[in-house]
This record gives C-alpha cells, structure tokens and sequence, in this order.
C-alpha cells in the first residue's frame, strides 16, 4: 500500500479526493495524508518517514510548494513528488522539475491523468527502494568482508607465529648453522612483504597468494627440520596471473594440515596441494597424508591450536561472502582411509569463483 501526502490550501481538495477518486477501484489500496499548508505538510514528512509520494500545489501562502519540495528531498530523498499547478505556470513546473520533482499535474486535476501518474510515480518509489535496500546490503556486505580480511591478516601475523620464526632462526645461529638461518632469515623476510602487500587488494592473482603460500610452508618445513615434504601441483590450463583470489585465504588450511596431521605423525608427512580449473571455478585440494581428524580431535587443545582454527574459521566465513556475491565460495572436508582401513590423511577441497 502506497502512503501519499496532498498538500494544498483549497479547503476542498481532500473531500474532492477522497470521494471522487477514492471510490474508483483504481485508487483503492492507497492511503492518504492531507495537509492545508506548507508548514503541515513538512511537519506531516517529519511524523510519517514511510511516506511515498508527495502532490504539492505550487502556490500557497506561507511555504510555497517549491519550498516544501526542497525541504522534503532534504529528509528524505527517496520521497518522489508530483507538482500540482494551474494551466500556464509552466515557469514554476521547470523549477520544480529541476530541484527534484518526478511529475507534474494540471488543476483541475483529471482521476484518469492523478491515477496513471501515481502508478508510475509508485513504481518509480518501489525501484528506488529496491535500489536503496541492495546498496545498503552491499554496505554491510563489504564492511563485514573487510573485517575478515583484518582478522585474517592478524591471524597470520600473530604473535606466536613471529616469535617461532625468529626463534627458529636464533637456534639455527646457536648451532652454527648459518646457511639455514640465512635461508629461514629470506624468506620469513620475503613472506611478511607478501602478507602485508597483498592484505592491501580485496583480490590478488593467484600467483601471488601461491607465492606467499610456498614461502610459508618452505618456512615450516625448515622450522619442523624436513619432517614432511611437499609438492605443488598447478593444472597448465590454470592462469595464475589473471585469475584473482582473496588474499590469505589458502594459508590456515596448509597451516592446519602441518601441525594437526603430518607433526603427530611418528615417520615423515607428505603434504601434496592440488589447483585446477572446474567450469567457472578454481579447485584447491589440499592433501596430508597425517593422523586424520579423529585423532586431532582428541589431542589436548591448546591457545595456539585455538589460533589455527580462528584462521580457518575466518577463511570459512570469507568464502561464505564469496558465496553471497557469486556462484559459490566453499570447502569440503574428507576423511581419507587407507585400503587395510587405516586412517590415511585428510583432504580439503577448496571451491572459488573464478575472478578474472
């Protein structure tokens, strides 16, 4: 149901409206405010902000209807305005035209001419809130992805993170292997640049994140001295330089799979990451060979492990979003067993659209 407002000082008007055209099945369904002067009719926008169109006749004492138009635009823009003039005050309806009103009608007002001009008038309303109501969603929705992409610059800048990095490379000087501590040393060096360069861009080439990404796990690898190995494997239908992906988002996962699969193993890990190109998606499936879910799950949780899984729930809600504005951002676990049933790894699979 529409809500208009008639602002116009000939005493009249309303019953005029309400008993000619209000019975005319055209016009039923609309509810109607009426005002005899300018100065009522503003107080009457102020009391009712769920009104949708305004019919202001241009001369009336006190506030003009051309001042009442500019104030109302001023509370409320998604208000729309029909301008109600005698025949000739073509002067009058330019000005208003040009200071926002959407239409105008000629006194005496025809029913025919006031219902096919409000129809229009409300369709026009109902498009500017549809509008309005999916760039505030888009508001909230950039907002709530911006704050995920800090928390998850933190999670990867943690604390803990930083200090067993340094500390790795302290041990490695102690024991006088300088080699090790010179290569540790780079590329710590390297991915804290990576991170906080590519937390800059709500999208980077996958390039980049798969850069970031063999640096940490490189990183890893030298901190837990070669108890697991790794490989990447990149389908050649993949481009890596166009297709765009949020950043960090492939880390907490790696990150998870080192220390909650492969570390609790007794003999040494295998961690194999898999990308390739499925219709308008990406595909990352990220396989340990580690103790499998169960067995984490009954590990005795720690603040660190608390850590991991924040970053891996941030990730999660990321792709969500990611789920909001396209096709489908998503992850699938599985459990992986070997052919005598014992427990054989984890593999998680990754899905992102495609951004080019």
């Amino acid at each position: 149901m529409g809500k208009i407002l008639v602002v116009d000082d000939e005493e009249d008007q309303e019953e005029l409206i309400m008993q000619r055209f209000a019975t005319k099945d055209y016009l039923q369904g609309y509810q109607f405010l009426f005002a005899t002067d300018g100065l009522k009719g503003l107080a009457m926008v102020k009391i009712h902000p769920d009104i949708d169109l305004a019919l202001l006749d241009i001369n009336m004492p006190g506030m003009d209807g051309l001042t009442l138009l500019e104030e109302i635009k001023s509370i409320n823009p998604l208000i729309q305005v029909i301008m109600l003039s005698a025949y000739g005050d073509m002067s009058n309806i330019r000005k208003a035209m040009n200071h926002g009103a959407f239409d105008f009608l000629n006194k005496p007002i025809d029913v025919h001419d006031l219902n096919a001009t409000i129809k229009k008038t409300i369709s026009e309303v109902e498009r500017l809130k549809e509008n309005a109501k999916i760039i505030h969603e888009n508001l909230i929705l950039n907002q709530r992805t911006t704050e995920l992409e800090m928390h998850a610059l933190r999670a990867q800048m943690n604390p803990h993170f930083i200090f067993n990095a340094l500390s790795s490379i302290n041990n490695f000087i102690l024991k006088n292997e300088k080699s090790f501590a010179s290569e540790y040393l780079i590329k710590f060096s390297k991915l804290i640049r990576l991170i906080l360069e590519n937390s800059k861009q709500p999208l980077i080439s996958l390039g980049l994140e798969l850069d970031a990404l063999k640096l940490y796990t490189d990183i890893e690898k030298l901190r837990f001295e070669q108890q697991f190995d790794y490989e990447l494997f990149v389908d050649p239908e993949v481009d890596t330089t166009s297709i765009k992906v949020p950043p960090l988002i492939l880390q907490p996962f790696v990150e998870n799979a080192i220390h909650h699969g492969l570390m609790p193993k007794q003999d040494k890990g295998s961690l194999q990451i898999f990308i390739r190109e499925s219709g308008s998606q990406l595909k990352i499936s990220i396989v340990d060979n580690g103790v499998g879910r169960s067995y984490s799950n009954t590990a005795k949780k720690s603040s660190d492990h608390k850590k991991r899984s924040m970053g891996i729930s941030l990730s999660t809600d990321r792709l969500s979003l990611l789920s909001l504005k396209d096709e489908a951002g998503k992850i699938e676990i599985l459990d992986l067993v070997q052919s005598n049933g014992v427990n054989g790894g984890t593999e998680v699979i990754i899905t992102i659209p495609i951004y080019l």
